[in-house]
């Protein structure tokens, strides 16, 4: 097992990981400031490439980021302001108002590519709108959680055999 000064040291070394690297890459370089959302690809120097498809997944991870950062004290303010960012590219563009659920993937402007439903996606809509109203008392994170929850219970539950289905 672990000494606590290992232990101490691990935390300490992944704490500046957070405040010196992770955080300052993403904080500089996420928002797309022409289209909205955030742009997720990226060279070996942290140069953004020519490729801007828009996944859910990339940003509703980086909601669930700035979010969670924010609630902790990190991030001077910006990662709050980037977390609504994320929050309303996400709910202008990604929710499928006639069938329910999160689309998976969208070009730069946010007109879905791929339609479809992913279960793995709407789950960490859940925990990221969850941690986005926690974070920012913006209520449209608690509705948005809500109602992703609601899509996966009508449209992903297996009533027959239990568990789940992973694309809706």
């Amino acid at each position: 097992m672990p000494q606590r000064d290992e232990i101490t040291q691990l935390i300490d070394k992944t704490e500046r990981y957070l405040t010196e690297l992770l955080l300052p890459f993403w904080i500089t370089r996420a928002a797309d400031r022409a289209y909205g959302g955030f742009l997720s690809y990226y060279d070996r120097h942290g140069v953004a490439t020519a490729e801007t498809t828009k996944t859910f997944l990339l940003h509703i991870r980086l909601l669930y980021t700035f979010s969670s950062a924010h609630r902790a004290g990190y991030g001077w303010g910006a990662c709050a302001e980037l977390a609504r960012w994320g929050a309303d590219f996400l709910l202008d563009h990604f929710w499928d108002d006639e069938h329910e659920g999160w689309f998976w993937i969208a070009d730069r402007e946010g007109r879905p590519t791929v339609p479809n439903k992913v279960g793995y996606g709407h789950c960490f809509g859940i925990y990221a709108f969850s941690e986005y109203a926690l974070a920012t008392g913006d209520p449209r994170g608690r509705a948005a959680a809500e109602r992703t929850y609601a899509a996966v219970c009508k449209h992903m539950a297996d009533t027959r055999y239990g568990g789940y289905y992973e694309l809706m």
